[in-house]
C-alpha cells in the first residue's frame, strides 16, 4: 500500500471528524481512570457529525489561506484518510492533533509527519498535551526532543494529560527524528488545545495581536484581523477536538 502525505483539502474534513473518532477508541480507553467506550463516545462524538465535518472544513480552509500560521497535513492512502497533523503558530508552536490509526502504524508515518512539522515550525519552540498513561507516545515524544515539563492537567475530569516542549538546539539533526520510525502501541501522540484556555491562552500561546513569530521569521502577520482570524480558525479545531489541545498525536 502506498501512503502520500500532503496538505490537506477542504472535501479531507468528511474523512477527519469519524478518524479521530476511531482513534481515540483506539486508544484512550482505560478502565482504571474510567475512560470506557461509553465516555468516549460521548466526548468525541460530535467530531464526526454533520457539524463537527463543517468545522473541519473550515480550519482546513483556513489553513490553506494562512499557511504560514496554520498546519494540516494529512496521510492519505489509496482508498482512505489513515492520519492527520495539525498545528498553529503563536509565541510558541502548537503541536495537535495528531493521529495515526493502528493498521499503518510501523511504517515510518508518524516520523516523515513529524519531520514536514519540524520544518514548518523552524527554529520556534513547540508543546504539546499527551496522556500520561498513553507512555508509548510519551516515549516517541522523546525521542523526537520532547521533555516533559511536570505541568498535569485533567482533561473533562477524566483524561489525566502531561506537558511536553521541545527547545530546538543547533545539534538537533531532523534527520534522526525520521530515522526514530519504531513503531508505536497507540496512535494518539496526542496533540491536545485547552478548550476554555484561562487568562487569554489556547494551548499556551497567546491570540492577541502581540504574539509574534519566531526571530528572523520576517514581519509579524499578527494584525488586529489576522489574530481575529486565527482565533476563529483555530477554535473550530479546538471547539471540535479538544485532545488539540496539545494532546501531539500518536504515531510512528
Amino acid at each position: 500500500m502506498t501512503y502520500v502525505i500532503e496538505a490537506a483539502r477542504p472535501d479531507d474534513s468528511a474523512w477527519l471528524g469519524p478518524l479521530l473518532l476511531r482513534a481515540w477508541l483506539e486508544t484512550y480507553r482505560n478502565p482504571e481512570v474510567g475512560v470506557d467506550e461509553d465516555w468516549v463516545r460521548e466526548h468525541r462524538s460530535s467530531s464526526a457529525t454533520a457539524e463537527g465535518i463543517t468545522q473541519w472544513r473550515e480550519f482546513i480552509e483556513a489553513a490553506n489561506q494562512q499557511p504560514d500560521l496554520l498546519f494540516c497535513r494529512v496521510v492519505r492512502s489509496e482508498t482512505e484518510i489513515v492520519g492527520v497533523l495539525c498545528g498553529r503558530r503563536g509565541e510558541v508552536v502548537t503541536l495537535g492533533p495528531m493521529y495515526l490509526l493502528n493498521h499503518v502504524q510501523g511504517q515510518g508515518l508518524g516520523g516523515r509527519m513529524m519531520t514536514e512539522f519540524f520544518t514548518w515550525a523552524g527554529a520556534a519552540p513547540i508543546g504539546l498535551w499527551v496522556t500520561d498513561y498513553n507512555q508509548s507516545a510519551v516515549r516517541s515524544y522523546r525521542r523526537h526532543g520532547f521533555k516533559i515539563t511536570g505541568e498535569r492537567e485533567l482533561w473533562q475530569g477524566r483524561l489525566p494529560n502531561l506537558r511536553m516542549t521541545r527547545e530546538v538546539a543547533s545539534s538537533f539533526n531532523h534527520s534522526r527524528a525520521a530515522r526514530n520510525q519504531t513503531r508505536v502501541g497507540n496512535n494518539c501522540l496526542d496533540g491536545q488545545v485547552r478548550e476554555n484556555p484561562p487568562h487569554g491562552i489556547v494551548g499556551g500561546a497567546k491570540t492577541d495581536s502581540t504574539a509574534r513569530r519566531p526571530p528572523g521569521s520576517g514581519p509579524s502577520p499578527w494584525s488586529a484581523a489576522t489574530s481575529r482570524f486565527w482565533h476563529r480558525s483555530w477554535g473550530v479545531v479546538a471547539e471540535c477536538c479538544p485532545d488539540v489541545r496539545l494532546q501531539g498525536g500518536e504515531f510512528a
